[in-house]
């Protein structure tokens, strides 16, 4: 009889367990979801469904942020349309979740064109309800972007430099560590 007990009793316990452990792995799986589908909301350009994966401090900061993005000469903002345009070629995939009972934490790989950027979404919930992305960390460019965009610039200006070479009145000086000036100052 003891035995018996015993067993039943440990049957039950392996089940308990292996039901929290099933719930986990749900409780994983929608956290995962709800920044998948932010993802995916952003790539399309629906900021409609995107918005709905915020919580209610971060939407208000969303919103905010996008009112004061107004297009124009003296304001290098991107306007509100252009924020929220679609993204193609953009791919992305968990790289870590971490999760308590309240609070979870999604680490995600973005990339595009070849450039990764690696954000970490912070999710909250009440007791029984969805998933709700609160703060979006670890959004800084990918340093090899900037590198880029800094040949760029100097390739361009070695073009203009070479365009304006020889003309009257020009003299061009190259930004290098000998300081050579090019062209002639007639």
């Amino acid at each position: 009889m003891v035995r018996r007990t015993l067993i039943l009793g440990l049957i039950a316990g392996g089940l308990l367990l292996a039901g929290i452990g099933v719930q986990g792995w749900f409780d994983r799986n929608a956290a995962r979801d709800v920044v998948f589908d932010f993802m995916e909301a952003l790539k399309q350009g629906n900021r409609k469904s995107a918005m709905a994966h915020l919580g209610p401090k971060l939407r208000a900061e969303s919103e905010q942020r996008a009112k004061k993005a107004k297009p124009g000469p003296a304001n290098k903002a991107i306007a509100h349309a252009e924020i929220w345009a679609p993204v193609p070629g953009v791919q992305y995939r968990v790289y870590d979740v971490q999760m308590d009972v309240y609070r979870s934490l999604v680490t995600i790989l973005v990339q595009k064109n070849g450039f990764v950027v690696k954000p970490e979404f912070t999710l909250h919930r009440s007791s029984g309800t969805r998933w709700k992305i609160t703060q979006i960390d670890g959004l800084e460019v990918d340093p090899r972007w900037h590198d880029l965009q800094q040949v760029r610039a100097r390739s361009q200006g070695q073009r203009l430099a070479e365009a304006l070479k020889g003309r009257p009145g020009v003299i061009v000086e190259r930004d290098s560590l000998d300081d050579k000036k090019v062209g002639s100052s007639d």
